[in-house]
């Protein structure tokens, strides 16, 4: 048994059933079936994607930084650091 076997079956398992959903309207071996069933997949898979998203976005860094035009030493050229930063 494969370490993906479990996420095979489960979507094929909702792929089945958006299948059989879809197949009261269409007849069942049509493709308008087979499409709108993986439009379903789809929907389910960007659904219980949200989560992540949303805790992607909140885990984002902000940084604060300052700049010094005034600068003693001779080697960097500060002349915009405090506009720029």
């Amino acid at each position: 048994m494969g370490l993906l076997n479990p996420l095979y079956y489960a979507v094929a398992w909702v792929l089945v059933q958006w299948h059989s959903f879809w197949k009261l309207f269409f007849p069942p071996d049509s493709g308008a079936a087979w499409a709108l069933s993986i439009v379903g997949l789809v929907v389910v898979i960007r659904t219980l994607l949200i989560p992540l998203f949303v805790k992607q976005i909140k885990a984002q860094l902000y940084i604060l930084t300052c700049g010094v035009s005034d600068y003693s030493g001779d080697q960097l050229d500060l002349k915009y650091a405090s506009k720029d930063a």
